[in-house]
């Protein structure tokens, strides 16, 4: 079974996306996990409880250590907790798949294929010499990481003199133990039928990505840009190009 992870902390309509998209596209038998690190009000969190209740989602409640007002460091710390309280202790021996909360699964998946003899699956990422992979799509093989070395650092700062964003401190291990990444693709759309995916009044810069014409990523779903956790996302057309996308996505076929 294939163990998917996803955090949470507002927009509980993108979590009904997600596990639609997966149910429609995902090849495997798999179980959906929803990781909430404290979220930004009560009753956003009552929204997320009966979603994952009527979708058969695991919902789990981080500790209070991982909630931090700096969001890349928020993250580092929700997967780092994923990692070791989950991945570790209870899916050591399955394949486990974290996914951003804005990331879209938009074609057929199968899991198992995807990752192939690898150990692990990511977004590659670089700072100056500094080598990881990003939180939002990854793919670990526990039992070869385990076999490898499971001793994985997650946290954001600085790593040899270069600062770093959410998870850098993966380098370590990366460098550590020379790992064969298989590394996933990105494309930044230009158009979506005659929409201008890149324009900055629409996206503010914050573009779409494709990665490996399988997953679609809004990009920024928390708003952390903006006014970080807030629920209502101030980029109202792109919101709006996003949810033509995926209608168009979930009526192919």
């Amino acid at each position: 079974m294939i163990h998917i992870f996803t955090s949470v902390v507002n927009r509980p309509e993108f979590l009904k996306l997600q596990s639609t998209l997966f149910n429609k596209f995902l090849k495997n038998e798999y179980q959906f996990h929803v990781v909430y690190d404290g979220g930004i009000d009560k009753n956003i969190l009552l929204e997320f409880e009966t979603i994952c209740e009527e979708n058969n989602l695991i919902l789990h409640k981080t500790d209070d250590w991982v909630i931090d007002p700096n969001p890349s460091t928020c993250i580092s710390k929700v997967v780092k907790w994923i990692y070791e309280e989950l991945m570790l202790k209870q899916f050591n021996d399955q394949i486990c798949m974290i996914v951003d909360a804005d990331m879209f699964l938009i074609s057929d998946l199968d899991v198992e294929e995807y990752i192939s003899d690898y150990p692990i699956l990511g977004i590659p990422q670089n700072r100056g010499h500094v080598n990881y992979i990003t939180n939002q799509l990854m793919v670990f093989n526990m039992s070869k990481i385990i076999e490898i070395d499971k001793d994985i650092q997650f946290m954001d700062g600085v790593v040899e003199g270069n600062h770093v964003d959410s998870c850098g401190e993966m380098h370590y291990w990366f460098s550590r133990n020379k790992i064969n990444l298989k590394k996933a693709s990105t494309v930044y759309p230009t158009h979506y039928n005659d929409i201008d995916l890149q324009n900055e009044e629409i996206t503010r810069g914050i573009n779409f990505e494709i990665y490996d014409d399988i997953f679609l990523h809004y990009r920024a779903g928390s708003n952390w840009f903006s006014k970080w956790k807030q629920n209502n996302d101030p980029l109202t057309k792109k919101k709006e190009i996003f949810e033509q996308i995926i209608e168009n996505v979930l009526n192919d076929g």
